[in-house]
This record gives structure tokens, sequence and C-alpha cells, in this order.
């Protein structure tokens, strides 16, 4: 169908060894996610950032203040 050759046997790898290196793949990703923001985390923080940005702005806005 897609004209690919398509494998006549088992392959070299035990299913054993196969989920032993997808565990071992998994805890190193876990790892280096670990400390990383969640997406609703890292919004936030670019959403605060965003507010200091305008806060900033508004404060440097001629004949603004005391009014």
């Amino acid at each position: 169908m897609t004209g690919r050759d398509i494998l006549t046997h088992a392959g070299t790898v035990s299913h054993d060894d196969a989920l032993r290196k997808a565990g071992e793949e998994y805890e190193a990703y876990r790892q280096r996610t670990l400390n990383e923001p969640s997406p609703v985390e890292q919004h936030f923080v670019e959403a605060v950032e965003e507010a200091k940005r305008i806060e900033h702005q508004r404060k440097r806005v001629p004949g603004k203040e005391g009014k």
C-alpha cells in the first residue's frame, strides 16, 4: 500500500529489553521536565510580565500623574 517493505521477522530486540528501554527513556524525560513550568504556569508568568510592562508604560505617560 505505501510501497515500503514489511518486516518478515520478529526483530532483534526482546520485549523485556524494549520495556526496559522505554522505562529508562521516560524517566530521563520526567527528570528533564520536572522543574519546567506547566503551560498554565508559563501563561501566568507571561501575564504578570505583561501587566508589569503595562503598569510601567502608564507611569511614563506625561500629564497623567496626580489626576
